[in-house]
């Protein structure tokens, strides 16, 4: 039954062999019915995220009777690695964004709510992404990962008419290197 303040009303009667009615009473009391939170559940924008996206998800804890709760929920983040990534508190019932950086893990990260006794866990992956920021000072290519994976590969630098293919061998997340220009 819902939460909430109910009238109850008892009649009770008695009747004779013929069906009247020879004696009855009634009694009105009310009834207070406590909420009781039941269930804690998580909504996911989605099951995989490419980094540089927003990831969404709302929380939601249901009473009873399946009705929703405003509760302030704990929520934590974990890397795939298991290292917490974020702790707060947040409304259930609202939405509630992340923006994946491009240097974010990638694997399987986990979210988990809890409120009291209630616990869920639901988890998203983080997909793999190759991204490569360039800067040019004093005649010097700097290349720098900011992915979240290694990059090996190919890299064309073009001068004018003139181009040149560089071999990029594990290049880690973060990693920078640096290259000198000279024009033909």
């Amino acid at each position: 039954i819902p939460p909430g303040v109910y009238n109850i009303e008892a009649k009770a009667y008695e009747k004779d062999s013929a069906g009247v009615i020879t004696n009855q009473g009634s009694a009105k009391n009310i009834l207070k019915v406590n909420q009781v939170l039941k269930e804690i559940g998580l909504a996911l924008s989605a099951s995989s995220i490419t980094p540089e996206k927003e990831f969404k998800y709302t929380i939601t804890v249901y009473d009873q009777a399946k009705g929703k709760v405003e509760s302030d929920v704990t929520i934590t983040l974990t890397q795939p690695e298991g290292v917490e990534f974020k702790k707060e508190i947040l409304r259930t019932g609202k939405s509630n964004s992340l923006e994946i950086k491009s240097n974010y893990s990638p694997g399987y990260w986990k979210i988990k709510a809890k409120l009291n006794d209630l616990e869920t866990e639901e988890s998203f992956l983080v997909e793999e992404y190759q991204k490569l920021a360039y800067s040019l000072s004093d005649n010097t290519l700097a290349i720098k990962n900011i992915g979240n994976v290694e990059f090996n590969g190919p890299v064309e630098v073009g001068i004018g008419e003139a181009k040149k293919i560089i071999e990029l061998d594990k290049l880690q997340v973060g990693g920078e290197e640096k290259f000198e220009l000279k024009a033909p």
